[in-house]
């Protein structure tokens, strides 16, 4: 009988090692999927990862919109084609911002959470703003000379001040990758909290990067 327990009891062990395997190994998919989708472009994929408090935290984290703010001029409407440009461009720098991840380490919490650490290079926001900031102009005028002259012929003010920053960034969509490698990328680690959420796994928390 004793023998018999002792076999009950090895068994109950050794499921509920296999069962904290199997729970890690999803919060640890869950994260490099997240991370994935960013490199990858997709942030409505990536998303899909997150419950809606971990959502606006993304929203943030991921957020370049602060770097071409200075591209945007008061009481100026852009025009369809310049706001079409300026989102690719966004898309363009945020599928571009990191470049590859590892995941570093799992860790179960007491509340039944995973804490997950994630080392990647992302690119240095600061000085990409610098770098966008301080861009050569002259490059920009030779490349588009013909459109620049055609804008001249522009009688209302703002169209011709939104064609002129379609320009800029169909220009700095063209340079992106050049103008990335001049910011540098730095190594950062992050963590990110993993919870079960209706028989699914779900990111609840973004760590800031450091």
């Amino acid at each position: 009988m004793k023998r018999i327990m002792k076999f009950i009891l090895c068994m109950n062990l050794a499921l509920s090692l296999t069962g904290c395997k199997d729970t890690k190994k999803a919060a640890h998919q869950i994260a490099d999927q997240f991370f994935t989708s960013i490199e990858q472009g997709n942030n409505e994929e990536a998303e899909n990862y997150l419950v809606r408090e971990a959502a606006s935290q993304f929203d943030q984290y991921i957020s370049v919109s602060s770097m071409i703010d200075d591209f945007r001029i008061p009481g100026i409407e852009y025009t369809q084609e310049t706001e079409d440009s300026l989102n690719e461009l966004l898309t363009n720098i945020t599928q571009k911002m990191i470049k590859n991840h590892t995941i570093e380490d799992v860790v179960k919490n007491e509340d039944k959470t995973y804490t997950v650490t994630v080392s990647l290079d992302i690119v240095n926001t600061d000085n990409l703003s610098a770098v966008l900031r301080n861009m050569d102009l002259t490059e920009f005028s030779e490349l588009y000379a013909v459109d620049l002259e055609k804008l001249k012929d522009i009688t209302d003010e703002r169209e011709a001040v939104s064609g002129l920053m379609g320009l800029t960034f169909l220009y700095i969509n063209e340079k992106i990758d050049t103008f990335l490698e001049t910011a540098g990328y730095d190594t950062k680690t992050i963590t990110v909290t993993v919870i079960k959420e209706n028989d699914s796994y779900v990111i609840c928390d973004i760590g800031n990067p450091s």
